[in-house]
């Protein structure tokens, strides 16, 4: 039985743990991080299970579990898990030079395992008697930094690899949705041209065979074909048929004596190649190569003398629900055009007939006077998907709404009401109604549910998921698209490339639960300003653009102004007042570029003279400070080359440091300069 509410949400976020959870890339982590820091490490999940190989020898790991033991790792473990705020704790131990502590691995906001990261401290006074030379030894100081280097190595990583796997998520079930959008269409289509053959006139055979071939083609069904029983030789006689080439099988299909004929006797059936058969259906399967089938009786007055059958000969078919629905729904359809056929002389049966089609079809059907525009006929589905409408407005006032909307001109349309928030897809096609006049056809499908899933995609695609902004991928699409427009228009823009200063003591300081809630306040403080409301975005960590569109230009220095209002009043984190400033890189365009990375890297430059200025600034991009980034790039980049050749390029000189408090200026020694 499929999952379904919480159940099902809980089965995907254990599959998303376990994804995350890679524990041969958390071996590689820490077997890096551990001879890098001189401490030991293992990873844990939270039930206690151990994720990684322990680091160090066997003669190492000996003296640690006999010095801080598995009941110290599993208490550190739940200490950790149980704390909603902390994602560092520590254990406590009689010798000062022990250390343990317990860090959090977390991502998306909840701890799915932890670091149990082990120390031995030797320095002036601190110093353990019966330590081993093989005992790799650190000082409090790297301890505690190397704690701290892993939680924000853990953080970053995981972040990054969540939202890269909500992203490739996301993109997956768009491209779901957008199969199963295109599979809805086929069958709206289907449905629409199946109705609109209910008036014509072709031989009762030629539009038979013309469903078949439009359901076969849709359903990928190798062939199909329609039986008409003869009572007085007791046969089965195919009628018409599509997709049979051998004309051999084909004359096989004419007078087939009924009693060999096992689904001939007014019972529908749904046969799969996996369904067990009897003798006779075997018999019938192995006599006409059938692999699979479903046989559905026609009637006509109460009377079964018809029969359609669709089926596969070479390739196994396990049929699914909505394909035997949409069939049933054919059968229905093709049974009244032959109820029509036997009883077009009379108006009032052919109206009848055809209502009876219209309110079994599943979607919703409004008849109208291509002349005058007067309703026909509706059907109880339009009724009900319009009801929130038409308690408040008359069914006129609809048809008037459509009619301007679409001008009856388009064959789809997609149709909001405001008044009741749904959606609906609308159809319309140009028909002869049972009395002869021309009538517009207008099937509509509700398809609110499906707008709100694919929004919620979209937003999963576009957003960040902490502060709900836009994230980088959308900001460099409407940065091309605002470029464009001032471009063409002759008009202007900016980028505001904002970094929060000194961030880090906020995370230090306060835990990164407060470093997020400073992060989402900004946010919504960002997002008030006239003008950028729908233009700001998250780049990553604690770095923010905002992008001033051709149409709020005028404001620009408005914009600049009430941002730094925002960085000028305290933010209340943790039960006290913090300031946290920021510094902004400022670049214009089209004056300063036309291309979107060209802009943003001008953008990152300009924020780093800010940054160098002093911090709390804002800086205007310059082709002076350009040059000077390129040219302090270029010097790195030869530096470093450099050094690849045992360090050649490069000369020495020896500088004399003199003790002047000496007489005879004592040389002290010498300072080198490379």
């Amino acid at each position: 039985m499929a999952q379904t509410g919480q159940g099902a949400n809980t089965e995907k976020e254990n599959e998303m743990e376990s994804m995350l959870l890679d524990s041969g890339l958390l071996q590689m982590l820490q077997d890096n991080f551990c001879p890098a820091n001189n401490v030991y490490c293992v990873c844990m999940d939270k039930d206690e299970g151990v994720m990684t190989k322990p680091y160090g020898s066997n003669e190492e790991l000996n003296y640690l579990h006999q010095k801080m033991g598995i009941n110290r790792h599993i208490a550190a473990l739940h200490r950790v898990l149980e704390n909603e705020t902390e994602d560092v704790i520590e254990e406590e131990f009689d010798e000062d030079y022990l250390r343990m502590c317990g860090v959090a691995v977390r991502a998306g906001g909840k701890k799915l395992a932890i670091w149990v990261v082990m120390g031995v401290i030797d320095e002036p006074g601190i110093h353990g008697e019966d330590v081993p030379d093989c005992i790799k030894t650190t000082t409090r100081e790297r301890f505690d930094s190397s704690i701290v280097f892993l939680e924000q190595m853990t953080r970053q990583y995981f972040a990054i690899k969540l939202e890269e796997m909500i992203a490739q998520e996301s993109f997956q079930e768009s491209r779901e949705l957008e199969k199963k959008l295109t599979r809805e269409l086929q069958r709206n289509e289907v449905t629409t041209n199946v109705l609109a053959l209910l008036e014509s006139e072709k031989p009762f055979r030629d539009i038979v065979a013309n469903i078949l071939e439009m359901v076969c083609d849709y359903l990928d069904i190798e062939v199909a074909s329609m039986f008409q029983v003869n009572a007085e030789d007791q046969s089965v006689t195919m009628i018409c048929n599509w997709g049979y080439k051998d004309q051999n099988v084909i004359k096989t299909m004419r007078h087939m004596p009924i009693e060999d004929v096992p689904w001939a006797n007014g019972k529908p059936y749904i046969i799969s190649s996996d369904t067990f058969l009897p003798e006779k259906f075997k018999k019938y399967f192995r006599t006409y190569k059938r692999s699979a089938g479903i046989f559905l009786p026609v009637y006509v007055n109460k009377q079964n003398n018809m029969y359609l059958a669709f089926v596969e000969e070479r390739r196994e078919r396990h049929w699914k629900q909505e394909e035997i629905k949409f069939l049933t729904d054919i059968r229905f359809m093709v049974q009244n055009i032959l109820a029509k056929r036997v009883d077009k002389d009379s108006l009032a049966n052919s109206n009848e007939t055809l209502e009876a089609i219209l309110d079994n079809i599943g979607c919703g059907v409004l008849v109208v006077d291509t002349a005058n525009y007067e309703t026909l006929y509706v059907n109880h589905e339009f009724e009900e998907a319009f009801r929130g409408y038409l308690s408040r407005h008359s069914m006129e006032e609809l048809i008037a709404k459509y009619r301007q909307e679409t001008n009856l001109k388009q064959s789809v349309s997609e149709v909001y009401l405001e008044g009741v928030n749904r959606w609906f897809d609308m159809q319309f096609m140009a028909i002869n109604w049972v009395d002869g006049r021309e009538v517009t056809l207008c099937t509509v499908y509700d398809v609110t549910d499906r707008k709100m899933y694919q929004q919620r995609i979209e937003r999963q695609a576009n957003n960040d998921f902490l502060t709900g902004l836009y994230n980088r991928m959308r900001c460099e699409q409407d940065l091309k698209r605002y470029i464009w427009r001032a471009k063409e228009a002759g008009e202007h823009g900016a980028i505001l490339f904002m970094d929060l200063d000194d961030f880090k003591h906020i995370n230090d300081g306060l835990g990164h639960q407060y470093g997020d809630i400073l992060l989402k306040a900004i946010s919504h403080s960002l997002r008030r300003i006239q003008g950028i409301e729908d233009s700001c975005y998250r780049m990553g960590g604690d770095e923010f653009v905002i992008l001033v569109s051709p149409e709020a230009y005028s404001r620009f220095e408005d914009i600049l102004k009430e941002i730094q209002a925002i960085f000028s009043k305290p933010w209340f984190l943790h039960r006290a007042d913090y300031y946290c400033t920021m510094s902004m890189g400022v670049v214009r365009f089209p004056e300063e570029g036309y291309s979107v990375s060209e802009l943003i890297k001008k953008a990152d430059i300009a924020l780093y003279e800010a940054k160098k200025s002093g911090k709390n600034q804002i800086a205007y991009y310059s082709e002076e400070a350009g040059n000077a980034s390129y040219r302090r790039f270029d010097m790195e980049k030869n530096i470093r080359n450099a050094t690849e050749d045992a360090c050649k390029e490069f000369e020495v000189y020896y500088q004399p440091v003199i003790d002047i408090s000496q007489e005879g200026n004592v040389c002290h020694g010498v300072e080198a300069l490379a």
